[in-house]
């Protein structure tokens, strides 16, 4: 489920308490988020969910903007086990009216939110189909953590601070500070590529019908992310801004608009969070591996912690049980 507001409240607190009561911590905080989001549905009937009819629980269902089909079966299911249990202890009569709806009932209440989060299989998808390395590259390393102080992580990268051997890159920020982290293969790979570029594609390969050129000259230096040429001898870094003018290509080529560096930063840390999830090491000792990549204080880990990098999020994005 989403994030969605609602009131901290049940409608007959009596009876969802009781039920509650009988599972474990993990379900305990699943059920009471679907019983407060369904408490206004039941304040408006004046009733208890275990009396809805079909008709009225479909409507209720759209109210907790599931993300994926799975998320939908699940509220579904959820629901339908405390019917289940309203008519066994005989505060309901009559059948369940969720017993005879199929599969394809149960995953309909899907409703797609402003993506913010996108898998580490999307992001290779996208990162396949941009055409300059010198713009995938970009792309990709806010993904990995690598952004700083007005992305001067990405534009002061050079090719001597990526060690291809070791998987690492030497990341220098804007007040000349300097870490050095773990990067992959597909990395390496893109930094390789930009290296050798020497024209710059214009629009992802779809500039306009009445573009002077569809290509432009790129400067020689020794970064990985260099300006075009425009007749300027430039041995120094790119200028920050080159960043969001490269993930404007992006965004204009995918129809993205929340593609940002600062999402698809996010992306990443969720990324990281899932591997470690599934590892069984999102522990305390994994949290600090995701604020030594990302660069991440204590109280940003915190707030982040509150707002998306938590276990729920990761379960939905990725879709695990």
């Amino acid at each position: 489920m989403t994030n969605i507001v609602h009131e901290d409240k049940f409608f007959n607190t009596d009876k969802k308490l009781e039920y509650i009561s009988n599972h474990k911590r993990g379900t305990q905080k699943n059920l009471e988020r679907i019983f407060k989001i369904a408490q206004p549905s039941e304040s408006d009937l004046n009733k208890d969910i275990y009396d809805f009819t079909r008709s009225e629980l479909r409507n209720l269902f759209f109210t907790f903007m599931a993300s994926t089909p799975s998320a939908s079966k699940s509220i579904v299911l959820y629901v339908s086990g405390y019917i289940d249990w309203a008519i066994e202890k005989g505060y309901a009569k009559g059948s369940n009216p969720l017993d005879s709806v199929d599969v394809n009932w149960k995953t309909q209440f899907v409703v797609k939110p402003e993506k913010i989060f996108w898998t580490d299989k999307e992001i290779k998808q996208m990162l396949n189909k941009i055409v300059n390395a010198q713009v995938a590259v970009v792309f990709y390393a806010p993904f990995l953590g690598i952004r700083g102080a007005e992305n001067a992580e990405i534009v002061n990268l050079k090719q001597k601070d990526v060690d291809a051997d070791k998987l690492t890159a030497k990341l220098i920020d804007a007040d000349n500070s300097t870490r050095i982290i773990n990067v992959d293969h597909e990395f390496i790979r893109l930094c390789q590529q930009a290296v050798k570029e020497n024209e710059f594609i214009k629009s992802n390969g779809n500039p306009d019908k009445d573009v002077r050129s569809e290509t432009a000259n790129l400067i020689e230096n020794e970064f990985i992310v260099r300006s075009v040429d425009v007749g300027v001898k430039n041995v120094n870094e790119a200028d920050g801004t080159i960043v969001y003018r490269r993930f404007k290509t992006v965004v204009d080529f995918f129809d993205e608009a929340r593609l940002t560096p600062t999402t698809i930063m996010y992306s990443g840390i969720l990324a990281k969070a899932k591997d470690l999830y599934l590892e069984d090491k999102l522990d305390d000792e994994g949290y600090k591996l995701i604020a030594e990549q990302f660069n991440l204080n204590a109280a940003t880990l915190r707030r982040y912690k509150d707002d998306f990098l938590n276990i729920e999020t990761i379960k939905e994005l990725y879709e695990l049980s």
